[in-house]
């Protein structure tokens, strides 16, 4: 039985956890809500021209990607000026952009709108599409939300073990993990509506970059016990395993960014991600300029070599 204040600390903390959004926002002053459609035509806006191809962005902050550099004031999606769609869109010639990534988003919304009356992303993509790029997941059940604030939260009760592999495995079921095993659900049935909308279209899964290693440990950086970075690390590896996992189910690519990222954790000397302190160059748990430069390129000769 694990100790109740553990357990009341942790549940405080997951009362008070929003998803991706809340670091992005936070940082940023936006809000939580609203369309998101920077780079091109938003979803309800007119279209590409006909004589460059379409290329729709769908995602959530790890997409959006807030103080990369900087996001235009107001925005309430905190899209930056130089996302990787945006650096993906300059550095393949003949696309135009319709970028809707929006932080905060989750694998229903992106067919169903969300809070603050922010369209369904589907919304973008139109039978002409040539090209959509989709990155979601992480907030689904707040999943990210429950790991990143929540590890955090009872990280002092046992510093040198895993009490947040204990609360959530608590009842013999982990719940993070068994969650991730619904989004894989849920993202299929979202690619396959992409299909349906655009039968053309290439179709491009990407996944998150790993944020840590088992055998890390950075608390001025991430303020896990040390036995919790093996277990966040696991969470996070079977987020990429939804994610891929819905890919091939549904027939299309992915783009492997965990395996890309390795040597690049928030503990590395030049990690892709920042961490828990507050920092000028990206939002707390969020990617910096050099990882979204990284997925860019990744897909360019993705989408060159295809």
């Amino acid at each position: 039985m694990r100790n109740p204040f553990v357990r009341r600390s942790l549940a405080a903390a997951l009362a008070a956890t929003l998803a991706l959004a809340v670091a992005a926002c936070d940082d940023d002053g936006g809000g939580a809500g609203g369309a998101g459609a920077g780079g091109g035509a938003g979803a309800g806006g007119a279209g590409p021209s006909d004589a460059r191809r379409r290329y729709v962005a769908i995602g959530d902050s790890y997409t959006s990607a807030s103080r990369v550099p900087q996001v235009k004031r107001g925005d309430p999606c905190s899209q930056s000026s130089n996302n990787y769609p945006k650096q993906l869109s300059r550095l393949v010639d003949g696309y135009e952009l319709v970028d809707v990534s929006c932080a905060g988003a989750t694998t229903s919304e992106a067919t169903s709108g969300s809070r603050g009356g922010r369209p369904p992303q589907l919304d973008a993509v139109t039978a002409g599409t040539s090209l959509v790029t989709i990155s979601l997941g992480a907030n689904d059940e707040r999943v990210f939300g429950r790991m990143v604030n929540g590890c955090a939260a009872i990280a002092a009760e046992d510093p040198q073990g895993s009490p947040c592999r204990d609360a959530f495995g608590d009842g013999g079921s982990d719940g993070l993990l068994a969650a991730l095993g619904r989004t894989r659900t849920r993202l299929t049935g979202l690619i396959r509506a992409i299909r349906t909308r655009a039968p053309s279209a290439r179709i491009i899964a990407v996944g998150y970059p790993a944020l840590s290693t088992a055998t890390d440990f950075c608390p001025q950086r991430l303020k896990w016990a040390r036995g919790d970075y093996a277990y966040t690390a696991a969470v996070f590896s079977r987020l990429n395993w939804a994610v891929q996992g819905a890919a091939r189910d549904a027939g299309v690519e992915y783009v492997d960014v965990q395996t890309a990222s390795a040597g690049h954790g928030i503990c590395s000397a030049e990690p892709w991600v920042n961490g828990t302190d507050v920092h000028a160059e990206a939002a707390t748990m969020h990617p910096f300029a050099r990882e979204q430069a990284a997925v860019a390129r990744m897909l360019r000769d993705r989408v060159q070599t295809g």
